[in-house]
């Protein structure tokens, strides 16, 4: 088959997998796989998957994201936020809208603490 109808016949087979109820990123990485094997060799689809894989999961935003909740975590448990929250409330109580400027500051202050 010439590379055109195999890009159909993936198209195709993308949008009957994603109907089937797939997850998107598998079905992109099944569908592209079964292209490159049959376009080439599996011996060439294989490379072209893990280097996909590790170039997406050592990717700065998505190793920072998994510290970041770590983070938030760690600080809900040992009572920073509820701390914080609790400050800025004391300060703003007696302002109209005292409630969401409390939250508005607690969120802010917390957003530029954790960078």
């Amino acid at each position: 088959m010439s590379p055109v109808t195999v890009g159909i016949l993936g198209s195709v087979l993308l949008v009957f997998l994603l109907f089937l109820g797939m997850p998107i990123a598998f079905v992109m990485m099944f569908v592209g796989f079964l292209g490159i094997s049959y376009l080439a060799s599996v011996n060439a689809a294989l490379p072209v998957v893990a280097k996909t894989v590790y170039e997406t999961a050592a990717h700065y935003p998505y190793t920072i994201i998994p510290l970041f909740i770590l983070m938030g975590g760690f600080a809900g448990n040992a009572g920073i936020t509820r701390q914080l929250y609790q400050s800025f409330d004391k300060w703003f109580r007696r302002l109209p809208g005292g409630l969401g400027i409390a939250t508005v500051a607690a969120c802010a202050f917390f957003a530029a603490l954790s960078g």
